[in-house]
């Protein structure tokens, strides 16, 4: 009966995803030095005439994935409306991306590293193509994001960097990319997962017989 048990706890404890400080990082560039910034501003105010929303695309590559949290270098801050981070299915660009979730994160990042996460289970497919989003919704606040000139590296491809100025259409933001972190957790493929219950099953056959 222990040995049933034991087999069943780990075959639950290999369906669960990994926390956040277990994943996988599929894109970073931390750490290394902040080269220029980028200015993500709320509407209104007489500071921040023009609202303007920044983006950055990314395909993800090497298996199906549980997006488990995105971390972003912030510099000075002003106002505190909130920031807001989402992720949309991009396969034809940002101009016609699809939202899938809207990030948990810190309202009014200030100085230093913030971390948003998935309020649930957030799948990434293999070869699929995302766009996350920052953007300040209402009222005059600008959060300076970090950006360096190295390169984001990992598993995944980073694709580009957009920002849009008010109504607009999303313009490409060249040169130096986001500084930043994230970290995803691979999902088994289905043909392994049979194959891991089929052997817990024979397992518990063989201590029957024994």
């Amino acid at each position: 009966m222990k040995l049933r048990h034991l087999l069943l706890s780990i075959a639950l404890l290999a369906a669960v995803p990994a926390t956040p400080g277990s994943a996988a990082t599929v894109l970073s560039n931390l750490p290394s030095a902040v080269s220029t910034n980028q200015g993500i501003k709320g509407p209104g105010g007489a500071f921040i005439p023009i609202p303007i929303s920044y983006g950055f695309e990314f395909t993800v590559a090497g298996g199906d994935y549980l997006l488990d949290y995105i971390t972003l270098d912030f510099g000075s801050t002003l106002g505190s409306k909130p920031l807001v981070v989402e992720v949309y299915s991009s396969p034809t660009g940002p101009d016609t991306a699809s939202l899938i979730a809207a990030l948990d994160g810190p309202a009014s990042p200030t100085n230093g590293q913030f971390t948003w996460t998935p309020f649930s289970a957030l799948p990434l497919t293999d070869g699929g193509t995302y766009f996350v989003k920052l953007s300040v919704p209402v009222g005059p606040a600008q959060y300076i994001l970090s950006r360096s000139s190295t390169p984001l590296a990992g598993p995944w491809t980073f694709n580009a960097a957009y920002t849009k100025p008010g109504s607009s259409a999303w313009l490409l933001s060249g040169g130096d990319e986001p500084l930043m972190k994230m970290g995803a957790t691979a999902v088994p493929e289905p043909g392994a997962v049979s194959a891991l219950l089929a052997g817990l099953s024979l397992l518990l056959i063989t201590r029957r017989r024994m």
